[in-house]
């Protein structure tokens, strides 16, 4: 049997185990300060994603919002009222009376309008084919805004976004497909002055870009994980303290556990001593007939040089150990109903053929169903004691005869030496046998 915790795993965790225990202190902090650095790090990265997720959500909201309501004034507004004949609608409303702003002039005036209510943000409308009266601030100005129409251009649906600094403070350009819809074509397609007169529903007219500030997303996000990070770092010295208590109890576990192992090592090389340099046999075997482990002793018993060769070669014990077969029936059908069996004796086959005398104990070893297992017990050759009991036998009936012989010899003395004997003894020596014959 192999020993508890043997082989490079076993070491492995022991070795675990002693620095744990010898260098617990020093594990705990640099696990504390591990925690909270990774806190940190973790929190930098999860702030900045935050911060950036939130800007982005909040431009997109802004931009839905400038959009629906540019697309509210053209359908309720600005479509109802132009068929008036007081109503003008022109890009120069502030200059003409009776007079409400075209739908893009519209927008372009609410993006102002929330720009001048919103600190550092902005919003702006502009095209890559602005109307004349936009000439000078309605086109591209720089390259985010000439590769935000490229890219929308090629991807309407995804808006074109970036990070960046703006003279030290971080801030999102974000920018959305501005799409011609119906209501619009006939203007931009029909007006004198349209740089572009083949306008079809869903091009990308224009762009319209929302510049987000992120320092009050940043302040806001930085509040909520200091927070957490104070809860994370009371959650961390809660848990080193619990791990040390733990390594306290782990400690006083692994000595037991520690001396459990040299009772069970010590038990183990007990048993094995037993096992291996035992006088008897000692054996399992199935009920059907097989060996499954055996000792030195009994191997030498049936004459085999080693277990494991009696193992591979006895398939039969009944047929191949026992002389008389039914004394093997008779073995299991004691085993099978009173579960164990002393001093049971039999004629035995050792390798080379020659025939012993062995005697068994042994127990039925049954599973938690109550069906057998196997056998399990020792076994002794008692050769030597049957010499010796038939030579007693011998000797006794030798001595009886003996016994016999002396008794009939002191009857035949007491006889010769009685009154009766020799008086009769005397008569004949008197007879004159010459003159009796005559």
């Amino acid at each position: 049997m192999r020993p508890v915790g043997s082989g490079s795993g076993g070491r492995f965790w022991r070795g675990l185990v002693r620095l744990l225990t010898r260098r617990a202190v020093t594990l705990l902090t640099l696990l504390f300060v591990g925690i909270v650095i990774a806190t940190l790090l973790s929190m930098a990265q999860l702030s900045k994603a935050l911060v950036q997720s939130q800007a982005t959500q909040n431009a997109m909201l802004t931009a839905e919002a400038l959009k629906q309501a540019g697309l509210l004034y053209s359908e309720r507004v600005a479509e109802e009222l132009k068929n008036l004949p007081d109503i003008k609608i022109t890009h120069d409303h502030l200059n003409q009376a009776n007079a409400i702003p075209i739908p893009s002039t519209y927008l372009i005036e609410l993006s102002r309008h929330i720009q001048a209510k919103n600190m550092g943000m902005s919003a702006r409308l502009y095209s890559d084919y602005p109307f004349p009266w936009r000439q000078k601030d309605g086109g591209p100005r720089n390259d985010f805004e000439r590769q935000a129409l490229a890219e929308l251009r090629k991807n309407p649906a995804q808006p074109y976004i970036r990070f960046r600094d703006d003279q030290g403070r971080p801030v999102l350009q974000y920018a959305e497909a501005s799409l011609m819809k119906a209501s619009c074509i006939d203007c931009h397609n029909r007006y004198a002055g349209s740089p572009k007169t083949d306008w079809r529903v869903g091009d990308v007219r224009g762009v319209l870009e929302i510049i987000q500030p992120l320092e009050s997303y940043e302040i806001q996000t930085r509040e909520g994980l200091k927070q957490m990070f104070v809860l994370l770092s009371g959650i961390s010295v809660v848990g080193v303290g619990g791990l040390t208590l733990a390594l306290g109890d782990l400690r006083r576990r692994i000595t037991e556990r520690r001396q459990a192992e040299e009772a069970l090592r010590i038990a183990e090389e007990n048993y094995r001593s037993i096992f291996e340099n035992a006088v008897e046999g000692i054996f399992q075997s199935s009920p059907e007939g097989r060996y499954l482990r055996g000792n030195a002793a009994l191997a030498r018993i049936y004459g085999y040089d080693s277990c494991q060769e009696m193992i591979e070669q006895i398939t039969d014990i009944g047929r191949q150990i026992y002389v008389d077969p039914e004394r093997r029936v008779e073995f299991q059908r004691r085993l099978e109903t009173e579960g164990t069996v002393k001093n049971f004796e039999y004629r035995s086959y050792r390798k080379d053929g020659e025939i012993i005398w062995t005697q068994i104990d042994a127990r039925l070893v049954k599973d938690s169903q109550g069906r057998a297992l196997y056998y399990e017990g020792m076994v002794q050759d008692i050769s030597e004691r049957k010499r010796r009991e038939a030579e007693l036998r011998q000797q006794l009936a030798d001595l009886k005869v003996e016994i016999d012989q002396g008794k009939r010899q002191q009857d035949v003395a007491q006889l010769t030496q009685s009154n009766f004997f020799l008086e009769v003894q005397q008569e004949i020596e008197a007879i004159d046998l010459e003159s009796f014959w005559r």
